[in-house]
């Protein structure tokens, strides 16, 4: 439907806690069904940079339509 009516669909969601020392990847970390995730060309996180309480990563997570970028910083 996306593709027929040219628009892009957005989805939010958040991250599952890492727990334990986990080294899961962040693909597995997005909470609800990994299906989601899977479907989707690509996904993108935004984590906290733990020695900065204001800054922020937004980091590519997934992309199979493009050549992999580099992350990208904020501050709130």
């Amino acid at each position: 439907m996306a593709n027929r009516l040219g628009i892009a669909v957005v989805a939010v969601t958040h991250l599952n806690k890492a727990g334990g020392g986990s080294k899961r990847s962040a693909l597995n970390r997005f909470a609800g069904s990994v299906a989601f995730v899977a479907a989707a060309r690509a996904a993108f996180a935004v984590i906290e940079d733990l020695d900065d309480d204001e800054r922020r990563f937004l980091l590519q997570a997934k992309d199979n339509l493009g050549k992999k970028c580099k992350g990208l910083t904020f501050r709130l």
